[in-house]
């Protein structure tokens, strides 16, 4: 509720947060089934150890999801650069972090199409599997969780990050080799001052046209969390 996607933004209010928390474990009870080691709430030290862990579970598993829309949010300032957007920035609402136009509506047709599919009910379904395969206070192995989310996390926001932005910079590349035979041939046209318009419109352009295949990128990149999150609930046993 403090880093996922969507309950981490500082739009919802702490107070929603909580509830929602509050919500969540209660509907997450049954889940907890087994018993907790004997001696965990003896010393203050067992009982702050056994917290972080189930901090460090609930942390990795929303990094997980938020690397998916950083992908998104890249591939939409790669695209704002190219286009000469790069200098107009806005506030992200979730990060608080100035990111560009294009980036920032890219972002939130991802978190549109995360709810629409359902995204956040696998988040909730992963969290639930986690209190089966590693109950609190027992000890997991969590090395391998972070390896996983380092190794895999990473390769996965950069090959959706290509996906979403290829269609953009293609455009933008043929029509900038474009300009440069042009200017080649005729010298005394001012490229910079015709180049630009044409790297907006056709930018525009293209983005619109490829707002129809998003939603299918955005299932790919879904489908791709689901697994990623079951792996690292099978490295938590």
């Amino acid at each position: 509720m403090i880093t996922a996607p969507f309950w981490g933004s500082p739009v919802v209010p702490g107070q929603v947060r909580v509830y929602l928390a509050l919500i969540t474990s209660l509907i997450l009870l049954p889940v907890v089934r087994a018993p907790l080691p004997p001696g965990l709430g003896d010393s203050l030290l067992s009982l702050a150890l056994s917290v972080s862990m189930e901090l460090l579970i609930g942390f990795v598993f929303a990094y997980v999801a938020i690397l998916m829309f950083a992908a998104v949010q890249f591939a939409g300032q790669l695209a704002d650069i190219s286009m000469g957007f790069g200098v107009a920035n806005v506030i992200d609402p979730l990060t608080s972090a100035q990111v560009t136009l294009i980036g920032q509506i890219q972002y939130m047709a991802a978190l549109l199409v995360f709810l629409m599919l359902d995204g956040h009910h696998i988040l909730l379904r992963g969290l639930a599997e986690t209190f089966v395969v590693a109950p609190p206070g027992h000890p997991f192995n969590w090395g391998v969780p972070i390896m996983i989310l380092v190794e895999r996390g990473g390769r996965l926001m950069f090959l959706l990050a290509a996906q979403v932005a290829a269609p953009v910079l293609t455009a933008l590349f043929l029509a900038n080799l474009a300009m440069g035979l042009v200017s080649r041939v005729l010298p005394q046209i001012n490229i910079f001052l015709v180049g630009l318009p044409i790297n907006v419109g056709l930018g525009i352009l293209v983005l619109a046209a490829g707002m129809t295949l998003f939603p299918a990128v955005m299932r790919g990149a879904i489908g791709d969390l689901n697994r990623q999150l079951g792996a690292l609930v099978a490295a938590l046993r």
